[in-house]
């Protein structure tokens, strides 16, 4: 799991590198970079600032999300809530449980660094126009399906990532009794 986790990261990571390369020579010198609520361009910054900027902050963005998550293995038990917990967290599956909470940093890591990805198309596209300018509707579309995408990695991972084998859970219940 933490294998596919991180190779989808560090995929989206290279596919923002490949697609700020590929369009770079697209974007004026120097590049609207913010836009009001009205679409109009607000700020401006140099094309090579610009690029590594947003380089930058995707990587920092996406360590932010997958960090905490690999540090979580420093925590006291006490402070790590997971589903059955308890079955997480017994010696023999801890490291799992950890590396499980990590992947899921690195796929919330993996689809900021998306929304950096389509966040640059839209710029690119903005500042084709003439003055630049952001179509509205195509941002809060943007957001919308980043958030979309957001909800189903959590949803995933909390149902499926967390589930205990049914003899397992079968045992538990039955040691509870005795």
């Amino acid at each position: 799991m933490i294998k596919a986790a991180f190779g989808v990261w560090v995929l989206t990571e290279v596919v923002l590198v490949a697609t700020v390369a590929a369009t770079y020579s697209m974007l004026p010198d120097p590049v609207a970079t913010h836009f009001g609520a009205n679409g109009q361009a607000d700020d401006w910054r140099p094309r090579s600032d610009y690029a590594a900027y947003l380089i930058t902050a995707s990587a920092m963005v996406s360590a932010m999300c997958a960090g905490p998550l690999y540090l979580a293995r420093k925590l006291p038990d006490s402070m790590i809530n997971v589903p059955n917990r308890d079955y997480w967290l017994a010696l023999e599956r801890r490291g799992e449980a950890y590396d499980r909470l990590f992947a899921l940093g690195l796929a919330i890591g993996a689809a900021t660094t998306g929304l950096f990805v389509a966040i640059h198309l839209l710029t690119v596209r903005a500042n084709r126009a003439r003055p630049p300018r952001v179509a509205t509707g195509e941002a809060v579309v943007l957001i919308a399906a980043f958030l979309a995408v957001l909800a189903g990695v959590v949803l995933g991972f909390s149902g499926r990532a967390w589930k205990v084998d049914a003899t397992d859970s079968e045992r538990r219940r039955r040691d509870r009794r005795e």
